[in-house]
C-alpha cells in the first residue's frame, strides 16, 4: 500500500521543482530628465526592441551586478527585471549604450525574492551628467569615435560627448612639396673613368649635370618635400652616356625628427597614438596639441657630381 503514494509523491515534487525554478520579477521604476522616455512605439536612436511592437531605452539593469534574464514594460516609466530567485542587495542601472549622458545610478535594497512573486526594486532619479569635451587647433582632419560594444560611432559635436570610450585619429596636413634636389653618381666603364681620365671624365659628368638632367627629370614630373631629396645614377661607356633620358633615379628621405603629438586631460598629459583608445569621464575636457615641432629642413645647395670610379 505505501508504494501506492509514490507516483502522487512524484507528482508533487515535479511540481514544486518547476515552481522552483520559476523567476521572480524585481520592478524597477526610473525618473528621467525632461525629453527622455523609457519607452518608444517606434524605432529611435537610443533605444532597443523590447517587444514585437515596442522599444525601450537602452540602459543595462543590473541587480547585484548580474544582468536579469528578461525585462518587461510595467507602465511608462517602470520595468520588472526577471531572474531566478535568491537574495538582492543592489539594484544598478547604466547608460553607456546610449548617447543621452544619463548618469549612472545605483540603490541598495534587501530583497529575498522567491519564485513566482514579484518585488519592489525602487525608484531611481536619473540625471543627465555633465558633457565631456575634446578640442584641438592643430591643422588637418581629426576624427573621434564613441566606441560601444562592436559597433563605433563618429562624433560631430565635440563640445557635448558622453562618458565612454572613444577612438582617436589625426591626419596633418599633407607637407608642401617644391621641385626636386638632386644627388649625381656617375660610373665610367672602358677607355674614359675617373680613374684613368679624370678630367675628361669629370668634364662629361658636368656636361651631364647642366645640360641633359634638368630635361631628363622635368619629364619625370617629379615633386619632394623638405626631408626628401633624389638620388641619379647615370652610367657612361667609353666616354658616351648610356640612356641618358632615362637615368636610375631614386626618391629618398632625409633623416629628420617626427613631430610628435599628445593628449592634455585636465591636469593629467598622455602621449598620443593614431587610432588608440581614450576612456572619458564626465566633465572631463582633453586637448590634442603638438608637443614637438620638427623646423622645416632647409633645402640643400645643389651637390656637385660625384664621381664613381669602375670596379
Amino acid at each position: 500500500m505505501a508504494n501506492a503514494h509514490l507516483p502522487l509523491l512524484a507528482v508533487f515534487l515535479g511540481a514544486a521543482a518547476v515552481a522552483q525554478d520559476r523567476p521572480a520579477a524585481v520592478r524597477v521604476c526610473l525618473s528621467l530628465p525632461d525629453g527622455v522616455t523609457l519607452f518608444s512605439a517606434t524605432p529611435r536612436q537610443d533605444y532597443r526592441p523590447l517587444t514585437s511592437d515596442g522599444y525601450v531605452l537602452d540602459l543595462e539593469v543590473t541587480l547585484d551586478g548580474q544582468v536579469p534574464e528578461k525585462l518587461t514594460r510595467v507602465n511608462a516609466s517602470c520595468v520588472q527585471a526577471w531572474l531566478r530567485a535568491r537574495p538582492v542587495r543592489l539594484v544598478a542601472v547604466g547608460f553607456e549604450r546610449t548617447m543621452l549622458n544619463l548618469a549612472a545610478q545605483e540603490h541598495p535594497v534587501d530583497l529575498k525574492l522567491k519564485p513566482d512573486l514579484w518585488y519592489d526594486g525602487g525608484q531611481l532619479v536619473i540625471a543627465r551628467a555633465q558633457w565631456a569635451t575634446v578640442s584641438t587647433k592643430l591643422p588637418g582632419q581629426f576624427t573621434l569615435e564613441r566606441l560601444s560594444g562592436p559597433s563605433s560611432r563618429p562624433m560631430a559635436d565635440l563640445e557635448h560627448l558622453p562618458a565612454g570610450r572613444y577612438r582617436a585619429t589625426y591626419e596633418p596636413p599633407a607637407p608642401p612639396t617644391h621641385p626636386c634636389s638632386s644627388t649625381l653618381r656617375a660610373t665610367g666603364i672602358g677607355t674614359v673613368r675617373a680613374d684613368n681620365k679624370p678630367a675628361l671624365f669629370a668634364e662629361l659628368v658636368e656636361q651631364y649635370r647642366a645640360e641633359i638632367l634638368p630635361g631628363a627629370l622635368s619629364g619625370m614630373k617629379m615633386s619632394c618635400t623638405d626631408t626628401e631629396t633624389l638620388e641619379v645614377d647615370v652610367r657612361l661607356a667609353d666616354g658616351a652616356y648610356v640612356d641618358p633620358i632615362h637615368p636610375v633615379v631614386r626618391k629618398v628621405q632625409a633623416p629628420h625628427e617626427m613631430t610628435r603629438y599628445g593628449w592634455r586631460i585636465d591636469s593629467t598629459r598622455l602621449a598620443f597614438e593614431n587610432g588608440q583608445t581614450v576612456t572619458l569621464t564626465a566633465g572631463q575636457h582633453a586637448v590634442l596639441e603638438e608637443l614637438q615641432r620638427t623646423p622645416p629642413a632647409s633645402k640643400p645647395e645643389a651637390p656637385k657630381p660625384q664621381q664613381v670610379p669602375s670596379m
